[in-house]
């Protein structure tokens, strides 16, 4: 499994708005996987080259996957116009994308960056622990053979733990 989360620079949209414009796939060749129907904002150029990137590399943006309000998906605000843009994604092979639970902003973590964080929860499963396998823990002994003198005799144990004769 791999995972990038970072600062593309990229803005991808939503499937739905992308859809709108074009009634065929996409230009730049991209499967309905690779984009979900909940992104930020609109289209750029470098948002194509990703999602070109993406679709011959069989990952997904799995920011644009989850219902969010607006304020939980922008990641970082242009200083001039004051608006907010998502620029910064969580991407995934499309194959394991289930395995993403949630993708959200952290609003008001001070990161000491103009971005806001992005936090993407896993489900990564269970922990497995090398153990042997589930074997009776109550075992059984035949007590009859310890009425025969020849087994009940020999090596027996003192109460210092050393075999007397």
């Amino acid at each position: 499994m791999y995972m990038v989360l970072g600062d593309f620079n990229a803005r991808v949209g939503s499937r739905i708005a992308d859809e709108h414009e074009n009634d065929d796939d996409d230009e730049s060749g991209q499967s309905s996987n690779v984009l979900g129907p909940h992104g930020h904002g609109e289209l750029n150029e470098a948002g194509r080259e990703l999602l070109s990137f993406l679709s011959i590399n069989e990952a997904t943006v799995c920011n644009t996957w989850y219902q969010k309000k607006g304020i939980h998906k922008a990641t970082w605000q242009h200083p001039g116009s004051k608006k907010w843009h998502c620029i910064d994604y969580a991407i995934m092979k499309q194959s394991q994308r289930r395995k993403c639970l949630d993708v959200s902003v952290m609003r008001g973590a001070q990161c000491n960056t103009d971005h806001q964080m992005l936090r993407m929860k896993l489900n990564v499963g269970p922990v497995r622990r090398h153990c042997r396998p589930n074997t009776n823990s109550h075992m059984r002994f035949d007590i009859s053979k310890l009425k025969e003198k020849a087994v009940d005799g020999h090596g027996r144990m003192t109460a210092r733990g050393h075999f007397q004769e």
